[in-house]
């Protein structure tokens, strides 16, 4: 298994180093859109279509995370922003049959190591219900902050707002 990362900034001035145990790769948004939409479409009702993720992915303070296994077939995606000294946790989708063979949290460690750098805090916003997520979240150092009454639709679901604070010393 290993985590490709991209950014439409950094892939192109960055072929082939490592940075945060993560294989820095050159590419296009629309390459990776379809691979994204489709784990996208596995995974969520309220899926993001390519084009949505195709825009999302031109944008320089979007940041992907890849998993892939050996024959480099996608199992799981992190997209997150990083704006100033905030990030925010965008999606995440690990498909259904890689699910409970950590992939989830390998896509959580390369984020977080690389929101470290420069983020003082993170958010993310995830379903009430989803219980798999939050767990995932609460392990990594995330705590409740507040609820967004019926923020999602399809089906409609209030949103928990998740945060997590990073210390000058990077934890």
């Amino acid at each position: 298994m290993k985590i490709v990362y991209y950014n439409c900034e950094i892939a192109e001035q960055a072929v082939g180093e490592n940075q945060n145990s993560c294989v820095l790769v050159a590419g296009t948004s629309n390459a990776y859109a379809q691979r994204v939409a489709q784990m996208e479409q596995d995974s969520f009702d309220d899926a993001w279509t390519k084009a949505m993720v195709a825009d999302s992915l031109a944008q320089s303070y979007n940041h992907l995370w890849l998993a892939e296994d050996d024959a480099g077939t996608p199992c799981g995606y992190l997209l997150a922003n990083v704006l100033g000294d905030e990030t925010e946790l965008l999606r995440i989708a690990v498909n259904p049959e890689c699910r409970k063979d950590g992939i989830g949290q390998l896509l959580m460690d390369a984020y977080l190591a690389f929101a470290r750098i420069d983020a003082v805090r993170g958010l993310l916003e995830v379903r009430h219900g989803n219980g798999a997520a939050k767990h995932l979240y609460e392990k990594n150092g995330y705590h409740l902050l507040a609820c967004r009454k019926n923020y999602y639709k399809h089906p409609d679901e209030d949103a928990d707002i998740y945060e997590i604070a990073f210390t000058e010393n990077g934890e």
